[in-house]
């Protein structure tokens, strides 16, 4: 019973952290107008861009950092103070003057509060996975992180909801003078009342015996024994982090090369979240009694003719059936990438070093990917066919696979199945 409430507060708080911080990217262009000063709305834009970009290029050393206190000291308050920073942060940015109340100030502010965001958000997945993996059954391990990678996706839904109800109920420039400070108020408020609930975690004891070495003897023990694994972590976060970023800049992508309606894409790209929390669930039953690197291998073997071939036929079908195919069974993919991946990277590392690990491959490839469609931009000018950017995936899926079989590999004589 006391697992059951444990994890019942870990999904809960990721789905309030996650809402909290998807806000910033789906209000961009209202915060841009408010922070930026410019004639030229398109460089107002490219600066807030910028500004969101820096909440995932301080991840690898916040969750690295993150991951070494928690290692060390405590996993759970480093959980529960996570979102604490996150609920502050947002709460901020709700109630931040503009640049034509403080000038200069306002944008400075602004990049400090992304900054804080980000350093909340790079130990929320990573400490979720790691009490998981402590704390739960190892057959159990990809149902509870199915559940826990739903809960994130609940929280970008739920803020998409609650801009458009926004958005229903005010005028445009009543959202554009103070309706878009709704929703970060809001979160702001639920992430306080998240971290007081999740508090409740901090009652149960931390049951892993935390290593009192020096820092020196730490990193050593990381750099020397576990740096392969490091780098097949890093593998496996890769392909997760690339599959993401593209999905976030999907709906930009088929505005920018097929004659689509964007309601239509809008309205797919909603249907994918909700397919991405229905299959996260299954997958995570489903894999309870299957071999887990073998899902994990096939999965990502065909992602890239996946992608290929659902991008590739809104050209042959067009309309709404073939944005449903190609949001469906791309979130389906994400799915399953997801809860088998981070299956895996959680049994990659011994407890006593597994949150810092886990927090510099996951955030490592999100920073080293949040240029994800910078390139897909680039590649997609040079080619001229959206299709081809499954090129990209194709590299780095042989790359990671290639890993799983090479007799180094952490994962050549390690067997995941139940």
């Amino acid at each position: 019973m006391r697992i059951d409430k444990k994890f019942f507060l870990i999904i809960l708080g990721s789905a309030l952290e996650y809402y909290d911080f998807v806000l910033y990217g789906l209000l961009a262009t209202h915060i841009s107008k408010t922070f930026f000063p410019s004639s030229n709305s398109r460089l107002q834009l490219i600066q807030a861009f910028s500004v969101f970009a820096l909440g995932y290029l301080v991840r690898p050393l916040a969750g690295t950092i993150l991951g070494i206190i928690a290692d060390r000291y405590s996993q759970v308050k480093v959980f529960a103070y996570s979102i604490l920073l996150m609920g502050i942060s947002t709460l901020f940015i709700g109630i931040l003057p503009s640049y034509s109340q403080i000038g200069i100030a306002a944008p400075l502010l602004l990049v400090f509060a992304r900054i804080i965001q980000g350093v909340s958000f790079a130990s929320e997945i990573p400490g979720a996975v790691t009490i998981l993996s402590e704390y739960k059954a190892k057959k159990s391990v990809p149902s509870s992180i199915g559940h826990l990678m739903s809960s994130t996706n609940f929280g970008f839904i739920m803020a998409s909801v609650l801009i458009y109800l926004v958005h229903l109920c005010c005028t445009d420039e009543q959202v554009l003078n103070w309706g878009w400070r709704i929703p970060f108020i809001m979160g702001g408020f639920l992430a306080f009342v998240s971290y007081y609930i999740r508090r409740d975690l901090s009652l149960l004891a931390d049951s892993q015996k935390h290593s009192r070495r020096s820092l020196k003897e730490f990193f050593s023990e990381i750099l020397t024994s576990h740096f392969s694994s490091i780098l097949k972590g890093i593998a496996i976060t890769s392909i997760i982090a690339s599959g993401t970023m593209l999905f976030i800049y999907l709906p930009h992508l088929l505005e920018e090369y097929y004659i689509l309606n964007s309601q239509d894409i809008r309205l797919f790209f909603f249907i994918g979240l909700v397919i991405f929390i229905v299959f996260c669930i299954v997958f995570g039953k489903v894999l309870k009694n299957s071999h887990l690197k073998m899902f994990f291998i096939g999965t990502t073997l065909t992602f890239p003719i996946m992608v290929y071939f659902l991008i590739f036929q809104i050209n042959l079908i067009g309309g709404k059936s073939s944005l449903f195919l190609l949001f469906a069974f791309y979130e389906m993919y994400m799915a399953a990438l997801f809860t088998s991946g981070l299956s895996l990277l959680s049994q990659l590392f011994p407890l006593h070093i597994r949150n810092t690990c886990i927090s510099f491959c996951y955030n490592f490839s999100f920073s080293a990917f949040s240029f994800m469609p910078a390139i897909v931009t680039y590649f997609t000018t040079k080619t001229q066919k959206a299709e081809n950017i499954s090129i990209l995936f194709f590299v780095l899926s042989i790359a990671l696979v290639s890993s799983f079989f090479s007799k180094n590999s952490p994962f050549y004589n390690i067997k995941y199945k139940s």
